[in-house]
């Protein structure tokens, strides 16, 4: 029997869209959300939450080590961030100076994307942003929450580059661009500042490029992506944004604007935001029309399309079968699958908190680990995901990174060290598997087993000496037997495992329960003897055996 990629070579045809609106979420008991307007952190108003049965028994994994499916793009690893509430926490008082503390603390954290920003970014005025800080007048950045007010953006684009020059490895830039207030030419003039270097005044006007340079920062920041504006189909965008061809226009107006400065551009148009909720499932205006229209009019001129699955909340299970009606249509209207899929923000949904209110802490304790997990696995074998944005690096609740307000010291939560954990074992292309058994099946929604393998070589035909596999088991009370298959011999050489006594357990200023731990495996790394714990996030190294 042929073992595939279940991913890869998933049916996309096996959720239909009478389907699509059944919820079934990961929660202890049902909840209906308030019945509210769409609004930022509204994905799952109105929502009827529900629970899900636990699946037990053994579990084997198939691995055809001698093929590899796709190239692994360490972009998936990505952060969001944002202008509102950094500066209190990152920035000495009344200065653009990082504190140290903060620096420290994302020194060994790998962000190979950084994103600017969620809904801020819709109010953002990035002129306001650049200067000294006595030459930064307030500005309004929280339009949807009136008693906000005018705030002076201490944090700006200057101390964003230098955000990224401290984290550890190199970190490409992903904007999100204003379309509520600034026009194509303001955003010409952007792309000149962060992407131009001095010498030539490609925009005209002012060499904005040499104000960055004036600024102490030399050379040109690396953007991955210009973002295309940010859940602009919600309400409070409706008088800018009354229909899809007018965010179409838009976009038409600012890639041309920016490829005028940078002509290796590359940007991401946006799908419909939360479809499965009811005020989205207008199909004269959002869900599917919206995604479609964007793809006829645009698929020449965009890259990717953006998507922000907050799961459990919906099981990733139903949150794929959108992204694969999207991929289908795509692939239908373009003749391509090159438009791949820029998830631009993605996390764990809080949940409701008995008595009103959502589990904020849920979002980074071991539930919430388990869950951004899962999703990373799922997201790295499909080949149409090319870059994802977890959301948020520094705000709450979804914080990977935490200031601890007592003492004044930032420390890793459970979701950094996640992160640096697949950074370790991650290899460079995704090796083709496929996993059985109860609760591994990646077209139902009672899935709590995921599975990713990946080498170091693009594999053809030789084995490779190393695999990898990152396992998931988010039951809570069931460890699972797993056997592990493959043509050649191999044995676990090494490895780490993420687990704790409690789904509660997360990491604070004193105690580190999340931090990975050695993994000591049966019978001398025997791959027919594995018991996967329950509720863990394992992390091996198999290597190969020559036949003596």
């Amino acid at each position: 029997m042929e073992i595939k990629n279940t991913y890869m070579h998933r049916s996309r045809l096996m959720v239909r869209i009478s389907q699509l609106f059944i919820v079934v979420l990961a929660c202890s008991q049902g909840f209906a959300a308030s019945d509210a307007r769409p609004r930022p952190g509204g994905e799952y108003d109105g929502v009827l939450l529900t629970g899900r049965e636990s699946s037990s028994g053994p579990i084997r994994l198939l691995i055809r080590e001698t093929a590899t499916s796709h190239p692994v793009h360490r972009e998936v690893l990505g952060f969001n961030w944002g202008w509102v509430w950094t500066a209190t926490r990152v920035l000495e008082i009344d200065t653009t100076r990082l504190t140290e503390a903060f620096t420290e603390s994302i020194r060994n954290l790998p962000v190979p994307l950084i994103r600017m920003a969620g809904t801020e970014s819709q109010y953002f005025q990035w002129r306001e942003a650049i200067g000294p800080l006595d030459a930064r007048r307030p500005i309004i950045i929280n339009a949807y929450d009136k008693s906000f007010g005018k705030r002076r953006m201490d944090f700006g684009l200057p101390e964003l580059v230098r955000v990224m020059q401290h984290a550890g490895g190199p970190t490409r830039l992903a904007y999100v661009l204003n379309f509520e207030l600034d026009s194509a030419q303001d955003h010409a003039d952007l792309a000149e500042y962060l992407t131009g270097d001095g010498r030539e005044n490609l925009n005209g006007g002012k060499n904005w490029a040499a104000v960055r340079i004036a600024s102490g920062l030399p050379e040109p920041v690396d953007v991955a992506v210009w973002e295309l504006g940010n859940e602009l189909d919600w309400s409070f965008h409706r008088e800018s944004f009354p229909s899809v061809e007018v965010y179409i226009e838009r976009c038409r107006e600012t890639i041309r604007a920016i490829r005028a400065v940078q002509p290796d551009a590359r940007f991401a148009a946006l799908t419909t935001t939360a479809p499965w909720n009811k005020k989205m499932q207008d199909p004269e205006k959002y869900w599917p029309r919206w995604h479609r229209r964007v793809i006829e009019e645009l698929g020449d001129e965009i890259d990717y399309l953006t998507f922000h699955p907050y799961y459990h909340g919906h099981s990733p299970v139903t949150l794929r079968s959108y992204m694969d009606r999207i991929a289908e249509d795509v692939e239908r209207i373009t003749g391509s699958d090159r438009i791949k899929f820029f998830i631009s923000e993605h996390a764990r949904w809080p949940g409701p908190r008995p008595g009103g209110g959502l589990r904020g802490r849920d979002t980074h304790n071991l539930k919430g680990c388990l869950a951004v997990a899962e999703f990373l696995n799922l997201s790295f074998g499909n080949p149409d995901v090319a870059m994802m944005a977890y959301h948020n690096l520094n705000a709450g609740p979804w914080n990977a990174i935490e200031l601890d307000s007592d003492t004044g010291r930032w420390h890793h939560n459970g979701i950094a060290r996640l992160f640096q954990m697949y950074h370790r074992h991650l290899g460079t292309h995704v090796v083709t598997h496929r996993i059985r058994g109860d609760g591994t099946s990646t077209e139902k929604t009672d899935l709590n087993v995921t599975v990713l393998v990946t080498s170091d070589q693009p594999t053809r035909g030789d084995a490779p000496e190393e695999l990898s596999v990152i396992l998931v088991n988010r039951d809570s009370d069931d460890p699972r037997r797993l056997s592990i298959s493959a043509s050649s011999r191999y044995r676990i050489a090494s490895g780490e495992i993420m687990t704790s006594g409690s789904m509660d357990a997360a990491n604070t200023a004193t105690e580190s329960p999340l931090d990975p731990r050695v993994l000591v495996p049966e019978r001398h790394g025997d791959l027919r003897s594995f018991v996967l714990p329950a509720k863990s996030i394992v992390a091996m190294k198999l290597v190969r055996v020559d036949d003596e």
